[in-house]
């Protein structure tokens, strides 16, 4: 096969580019197939098993263009199908709740918790105890055999029980254990592992006390604001009459006496009792 080669420049009409024409002359009979190869432009006869290169793609790749304006936005595609849902995952861990674990069936790493805080992991085939949430139960009473009276100040109460978790500045109520209504209370101001020394501001009692029950407080507040003076309640009903009194004084007329020499009036008291009071005022008549 024949392969000619021609090259032309068209000026105005593509500035800067030449054209490559290649024209292929087959021998008569023959077809002629062309192919884009990896490196190269080839060629061979309908049939055989061999292609020829006839240029290189180097050469007939011209510059990249610039880019081009970017066409309009495409209409929203088709809303795709629902996919088929995935496998079910594996069942997590669970906490359980219950006043009793031993009639709950649980899974391998779930756990249970107990009202009393409690709380239990099942192993195998069973729950196994793992402690409690709620951590060791703070001790804030106790019990004291010292001797005090009823006054206020510093008193030292030797303590026989309890009281661990007490401290400095805690207000603390010791109660007499024979009564319901005695006590002390007052603000720790120093403690030892033994004692508690408690500065009594508020008491309620008589004489001593030797057996003590000793126990958080709160402060004694502070003496509240008189209250609005309520609304006049309604009249109440008569009451009942009361016995009789006894009798009064009674009144006694006594006659008059007139002296004709003094020309002088007075009263005849010769007829009044023992007992009579004589009245202060009279009333005199005159007949003429």
């Amino acid at each position: 096969m024949t392969v000619v080669d021609e090259s032309r420049t068209y000026g105005s009409l593509l500035p800067g580019y030449v054209l490559r024409s290649l024209e292929l002359e087959a021998e008569d009979g023959k077809q002629v197939e062309l192919r884009k190869g990896s490196t190269a432009l080839q060629w061979r006869y309908v049939g055989d098993p061999a292609w020829n290169d006839l240029v290189a793609l180097s050469e007939v790749t011209g510059p990249a263009g610039a880019t081009g304006t970017r066409g309009p936005e495409g209409l929203q595609g088709v809303r795709g199908l629902t996919g088929l849902p995935g496998p079910q995952g594996a069942q997590g861990t669970q906490w359980l709740y219950g006043p009793n674990e031993a009639v709950v069936e649980g899974r391998p790493g779930d756990w249970f918790l107990k009202p009393d805080g409690s709380t239990f992991k099942w192993l195998t085939d069973s729950w196994v105890a793992q402690g409690s949430i709620r951590g060791p139960k703070p001790v804030f009473n106790g019990t004291s055999d010292s001797s005090h009276t009823y006054a206020g100040g510093s008193k030292v109460f030797n303590l026989t029980s309890g009281c661990d978790d007490i401290v400095v500045g805690n207000y603390v109520r010791a109660s007499l254990s024979t009564s319901t209504t005695a006590y002390l209370g007052g603000q720790v101001t120093a403690r030892t592992a033994t004692s508690l020394t408690i500065q009594v501001v508020d008491s309620l009692g008589t004489g001593t006390g030797t057996s003590w029950n000793l126990g958080l407080s709160g402060n004694k507040g502070a003496k509240g604001d008189q209250g609005i003076q309520g609304e006049k309640g309604d009249k109440g009903d008569t009451g009942a009459t009361g016995p009789a009194g006894t009798d009064g004084i009674q009144n006694v007329t006594a006659p008059l006496q007139y002296d004709t020499g003094t020309k002088t009036l007075s009263i005849d008291t010769s007829q009044l009792g023992t007992n009579a009071v004589q009245s202060i005022g009279y009333t005199w008549l005159f007949s003429l």
